[in-house]
């Protein structure tokens, strides 16, 4: 199973909207997303929650032992804290003050999103650590969504 984590640097800034475009790209695998957070959740919405880290990281220990999921998708910045995933992606706003969780989240990162963010570079970096290439256009759909 590979792990993705998107992690940003305040909330809206879209990390749900390129966790779910992740997730299209990635049909038909296997493919589950889930968010890590200290808010509300709409019970409504696609991705499984958990507000509780251990809970999620049970979770998260039942699907490697199962080995029925190809890819896991990880909305968190904390989750940096327990587990390093097969790939990071951060996503950079422009102007506004990162959270503190966001500090360790964009150290770890493979990929930052930011004014300097360059596609290419961050498709080979996720043809390496993941062995996909299909995500290009949804990154720099992200980059535009962001800095346009």
């Amino acid at each position: 199973m590979k792990i993705i984590v998107i992690s940003g640097s305040h909330s809206n800034i879209g990390k749900t909207t390129l966790l779910r475009n992740i997730q299209v790209k990635l049909q038909p695998s296997s493919t589950i997303a889930i968010k890590l957070g200290h808010r509300s959740f709409n019970s409504e919405k696609p991705e499984k929650f958990f507000s509780n880290m251990p809970e999620g990281l049970e979770y998260i220990e039942s699907l490697r032992k199962s080995g029925s999921t190809d890819f896991l998708l990880i909305e968190s910045n904390s989750i940096f804290n327990y587990l390093e995933p097969d790939l990071g992606i951060f996503l950079q706003s422009k102007g506004k003050t990162e959270k503190d969780s966001a500090v360790l989240a964009k150290s770890k990162a493979d990929i930052i999103i930011d004014e300097n963010f360059d596609c290419n570079t961050a498709v080979k970096i996720i043809n390496e650590k993941t062995g996909m290439k299909l995500l290009d256009d949804v990154l720099w759909d992200q980059y535009k969504y962001i800095y346009n």
